[in-house]
Order: C-alpha cells, then sequence, then structure tokens
C-alpha cells in the first residue's frame, strides 16, 4: 500500500475515535437508536432514502444481470 491508502486510513480512523467521543455522553440503547429526539430532518429523510436504494438495489440488480 502507498501513502495515499495509509493517510485514508488514518483520516477515517480519527474519524471514528472523534464520532466516539463526541457521542459517549449518550447514556442507554434508547438514547442511542432515536438520536436523542434531535435528529433534523433532512438527515433522517436522508437516511432513510439510503436504507430503501440499499434494500432495492440487493433485491433488484440480480434481475438486471440475468
Amino acid at each position: 500500500m502507498g501513502w495515499i491508502d495509509y493517510t485514508i486510513i488514518a483520516i477515517y480512523l480519527v474519524g471514528l475515535l472523534a464520532m466516539g467521543l463526541a457521542f459517549r455522553h449518550q447514556h442507554n440503547s434508547r438514547e442511542y437508536f432515536l438520536g436523542g429526539r434531535t435528529i433534523p430532518w433532512p438527515a433522517l429523510s436522508l437516511s432513510v432514502m439510503a436504507t430503501q436504494l440499499s434494500a432495492i438495489s440487493f433485491i433488484s440488480a440480480p434481475a438486471f444481470v440475468g
């Protein structure tokens, strides 16, 4: 692997660490899964859309191959 690969991996790990430190104040799973009921609607709608798109891709992609 080259230096670009190591840089990308390092940025990813630093991002994970930063997210872990930022969200460590959540104390229970209910608060985690509901996002403390403070998730803005654009982020929520994009999350739902990405989930739907992923499920549709797994189901419909094999039909296009055959």
